[in-house]
């Protein structure tokens, strides 16, 4: 992984390594010609890729100054209460529906200063609110509430908050064949420093982690003589081949150039990091190994020849399945960053949500 720094720094020196072939981080053996590595179709569909791209670099927040302003109205007061006044204004002017002043606002968490339990830990895991804390589900500060409003304005014709979650359940839902949790709902949050549901962290992870990756290592085994992908490695393609891939090469080196360029005045730039870098390419590979194991008509097969380890594995349900029949977990997944929301952490069925910083 690369060591922290600007999210120009960042993005640069991520390029600049795909591009000349050098990573802190190596595949176990150097890329041959025949590796499949095509571009899914269906990226090209409905502007997705160019969406993509879009929201990587700039949150939209169309509406930001219009929330902020009604948010300087609310100038007095505990953050609860004007939380509460830039929610009601937001409905009186029409830009969020009523259920948001009536207990129906979009759960929220993150850590909380009244209780001291909440949080998203850097592993992904969501640690949940006290017993009747009164911050449950409620964004944690004024800033938080403005972006989340924001992005959840329906005059265009429907806010991002609300195509986000329905993807997220259509994610959720398409790795339960995969061992996954049934989807039960999403929280929001606002951090910083984004978590990665894809490493480990103080020995321990989110419960989405294994499961994520494993669509696309089954996947990679059906078309490559052995996976790139794996627990802990998830970027290993990403890093060490992407120079030699041009379709993926192209979506970041549009991503540099939007880092690159003059800022505007009215496009506030993404704060992010490698951790968000590392996930849109972890989706990227895993479309591509998906839409390639569709090609060929592959069947899903056992991680071993072991009839044990065949009945015990978390997705034993679809092994002999072919990928045509499956839900495409890829489509969703992409679709929802394009969004310009990461999941970022999870537990029970729950998917944490993070807003474009």
């Amino acid at each position: 992984m690369l060591c922290c720094g600007s999210a120009r720094e960042t993005l640069v020196a991520w390029i600049d390594m795909a591009t000349t072939k050098k990573s802190a981080k190596k595949p176990s053996r150097a890329p041959r010609p025949g590796d499949s590595f095509p571009k899914p179709p269906w990226l090209d569909s409905e502007r997705l890729t160019e969406r993509l791209i879009q929201r990587v670099a700039y949150p939209a927040y169309t509406h930001r100054e219009t929330v902020r302003a009604l948010a300087a109205k609310t100038s007095t007061g505990s953050v609860r209460a004007r939380v509460d006044a830039l929610f009601e204004h937001c409905v009186a002017r029409g830009l969020l529906p009523e259920a948001w002043t009536t207990g129906g606002a979009p759960r929220c968490i993150g850590l909380c200063k009244s209780c001291k339990f909440a949080e998203v830990r850097p592993d992904g895991t969501l640690m949940f609110h006290a017993e009747a804390c009164p911050e449950t589900d409620r964004p944690r500060t004024l800033e938080f509430a403005v972006s989340l409003a924001a992005e959840a304005c329906t005059l265009e014709p429907r806010g991002a908050v609300v195509d986000a979650e329905a993807l997220a359940a259509e994610w959720m839902n398409a790795l339960v064949v995969w061992g996954g949790r049934p989807f039960r709902g999403v929280y929001w949050t606002y951090e910083e420093q984004a978590p990665s549901i894809l490493d480990g962290w103080d020995d321990s992870y989110c419960d989405l982690r294994d499961v994520v990756t494993l669509p696309a290592v089954a996947a990679a085994r059906t078309v490559r003589s052995e996976p790139f992908l794996g627990c802990n490695q998830v970027t290993t393609t990403g890093y060490g081949a992407l120079g030699r891939v041009p379709w993926l090469l192209e979506i970041f080196s549009s991503i540099e150039r939007d880092v690159r360029a003059p800022k505007k005045r009215d496009r506030p730039r993404r704060a992010f990091d490698d951790t968000e870098l590392e996930f849109l390419a972890f989706a990227l590979e895993g479309a591509s190994l998906w839409h390639a194991a569709i090609t060929v008509d592959a069947v899903v097969t056992p991680a071993t020849k072991s009839r044990a380890d065949r009945i015990a594995s978390p997705y034993s349900a679809v092994i002999g399945a072919r990928f045509a029949t499956l839900p495409n977990p890829w489509t969703a997944l992409l679709a929802l960053l394009a969004t310009g929301a990461f999941p970022v952490g999870s537990a029970d069925g729950m998917l944490a949500l993070n807003l474009a910083r």
